[in-house]
């Protein structure tokens, strides 16, 4: 199954089996923890926290400050799992303190407008289909 097969899959509108799926393949297989960053649509975020709550440390320690785009609005679906991942990564009050500067300087760099991605990429998901596909 291709990477933008799995993909689709992540979609909360696909069955519970079609999900596990997804998951379990993504988190075994896949070479980029970066993909899983708030991919697509909102529609996958859930699975996708959870494809980088399997992976883990250390295969998702390169995109750990990219977590916190995850943390800007609690409503986001997959928050609660990727702040619980980072809870566990830092120190108590850590986090909050992290999430409040990150929040702060996209705050600034957007001139007062709110949370808008930065030029140079900041949370603007990554193009699944540029990637490779996940790896045999």
């Amino acid at each position: 199954m291709s990477l933008s097969e799995l993909m689709d899959k992540l979609s909360c509108y696909r069955s519970k089996g079609e999900q596990d799926y997804a998951v379990g393949e993504l988190a075994d297989k896949l070479w980029d923890p970066s993909l899983m960053i708030m991919p697509r649509t909102p529609d996958h975020w859930h699975n996708a926290a959870r494809v980088l709550r399997i992976m883990g440390r250390p295969r998702i320690d390169t995109v750990l400050p990219l977590l916190l785009c995850w943390l800007e609005n609690p409503e986001h679906p997959g928050y609660d799992i990727i702040a619980s991942l980072l809870q566990q990564q830092l120190s108590p009050g850590s986090l909050a303190e992290l999430t409040e500067a990150f929040v702060r300087s996209r705050v600034r760099a957007s001139g007062g407008r709110g949370s808008a991605p930065d030029p140079a990429g900041g949370c603007s998901p990554p193009d699944p289909s540029a990637g490779e596909p996940p790896r045999a």
